[in-house]
């Protein structure tokens, strides 16, 4: 299979290089990553200044292709699948995160908006993510990801719906078992902080990691808690469909 790699930790992410280790000579790997850390991008494009794309190798897998963006994580997925590549892969994985994607912070999460625009290119996406923030534990997540790829083809998922795989802490537990989630409205980073006043006008503030527990049984930030891997699939298609009825009376508005 042909594979894009990307992540939102960086080019030297450990967690992109555990992929790298477990997946190579098992799949035909491509890898394209930001040059440095840029966690909370979301799906944010790069419009207003060029983007310097560079060749470059992971050490111990020369051969594999590997480019570094001085962009954003969904400017990786996106360059890689219209620009680098003379041929589409089959598939992108995106991560393996350091720290979690779960619940409200989907919204934000840099590695999520790389898979989300793959599959804006018919891609289909997983994105990984460990919810340690340490840089370690990663070889079982990626042994993981290895078995959950062969299992893709038998699942018939719809083009844009994309796989987010969470692990709880891997270097404190073997995951249970694996849950079918959905999302919660858990908040990892809840409020924020004064950094300083800086004057009488102007005040720093500082995204404050306050922990928010919103979920029950089958939610995915609770599965996690109970040392279980979750899979949510989110479907990126933002049209309320449920509610297209309900409105339908302002198509008279205007007469």
């Amino acid at each position: 299979m042909k594979i894009l790699l990307v992540n939102d930790d960086g080019i030297r992410g450990e967690g992109l290089v555990a992929l790298v280790k477990e997946l190579y000579g098992k799949h035909d790997l491509r890898v394209v990553a930001p040059k440095g850390e840029c966690s909370g991008n979301s799906h944010h494009l790069t419009f207003n200044r060029a983007i310097a794309v560079t060749k470059t190798t992971i050490p111990g897998y020369e051969d594999v292709p590997a480019y570094y963006v001085d962009g954003t994580p969904a400017d990786c997925s996106r360059i890689a699948l219209t620009e680098l590549f003379d041929d589409m892969p089959d598939l992108c994985i995106s991560g393996i995160n350091k720290g979690p994607n779960l619940g409200v912070n989907i919204h934000w999460s840099g590695t999520l908006g790389a898979a989300v625009q793959a599959t804006e290119h018919g891609v289909r996406a997983i994105a990984l993510s460990h919810v340690c923030f340490e840089p370690t534990g990663f070889e079982y997540a990626a042994k993981f990801a290895g078995r959950l790829i062969e299992k893709l083809d038998g699942f018939g998922l719809p083009q844009r719906t994309v796989l987010n795989v969470n692990f709880p802490n891997l270097n404190e537990v073997t995951p249970k078992k694996v849950v079918v989630t959905k999302v919660s409205r858990t908040n990892w980073f809840s409020g924020y902080h004064v950094v300083r006043a800086v004057d009488e006008n102007t005040t720093e503030y500082r995204v404050d990691p306050t922990y928010r527990a919103d979920d029950g049984p089958g939610d995915d930030d609770y599965e996690i808690r109970q040392g279980n891997i979750s899979i949510s699939p989110l479907l990126y298609d933002y049209t309320d469909y449920g509610s297209m009825e309900k409105i339908k009376s302002v198509e008279n508005m205007i007469e």
